[in-house]
């Protein structure tokens, strides 16, 4: 997903990104940023417009920013530790394909299974339990 945004790609825009593809608001949290964190992360392709990342304490970073020609694409890397990253799809101005100027990380809080739809699941778990239970004294019984 790719968003114009001149003043950079604070979390705001992030956010806004996020919710304009999924209809739901997630919310995100800034991790560390190539040009500012460079301890945090391991990076190939710093200055071209293709590499690799990974973080050095293998936290698990849920989306990626990739920043150039102010734009920026959004990557969802689903809790990795490490990945690639492209400027693909990014043009400058002049129609070509720039250079990356920096990537962000995020994490996202992930909600937890709502109580309600747990406690229906144990229910099923506990109903098919019995079902194979009484199943296996019905057998034993004809036998």
């Amino acid at each position: 997903m790719y968003s114009n945004s001149d003043g950079g790609d604070p979390e705001a825009a992030v956010e806004a990104a996020l919710l304009a593809v999924t209809s739901g608001a997630i919310d995100v949290e800034f991790y560390g940023k190539s040009a500012d964190d460079s301890g945090l992360f391991n990076l190939t392709g710093m200055g071209g417009n293709s590499g690799t990342w990974a973080t050095v304490a293998q936290v698990g970073i849920d989306y990626i920013t990739v920043y150039a020609a102010n734009s920026f694409a959004l990557d969802d890397v689903g809790g990795a530790v490490s990945g690639s990253w492209s400027t693909l799809g990014i043009l400058s101005n002049g129609g070509s394909r720039p250079n990356v100027s920096h990537i962000s990380f995020w994490t996202a809080d992930v909600a937890p299974v709502p109580l309600p739809t747990a406690g229906w699941l144990m229910l099923a778990a506990f109903g098919s339990l019995a079902a194979v239970k009484r199943r296996q004294s019905q057998a034993r019984l004809q036998q």
